[in-house]
């Protein structure tokens, strides 16, 4: 497994504190939010270099694109997967 990285887990930590609404779980028990995908994206960050890391993210099975581009889910425990 790659570690993710400290600016990765800046992100994770900055999706989490914008996620929103009730807490649900995921299909494997893990729970979860939704978040409004921008809401993490560090001031400063491309759109582009942001979107490689919630590509790491979802690799390792913390993130998922929701409902197009602009929401998804992160969740909000450890339970880090393969990257």
């Amino acid at each position: 497994m790659c570690p993710l990285s400290s600016k990765a887990l800046e992100i994770l930590a900055a999706l989490r504190a914008a996620s929103e609404g009730e807490k649900y779980e995921l299909s494997d028990g893990r729970p979860c939010r939704d978040v409004y995908v921008d809401n993490g994206r560090p001031e400063g960050m491309s759109r582009r270099a942001f979107a490689g890391y919630l590509s790491k993210l979802a690799r390792a099975g913390l993130y998922k694109p929701h409902d197009g581009s602009a929401w998804g889910i992160v969740v909000l425990s450890e339970g880090i997967r393969d990257a």
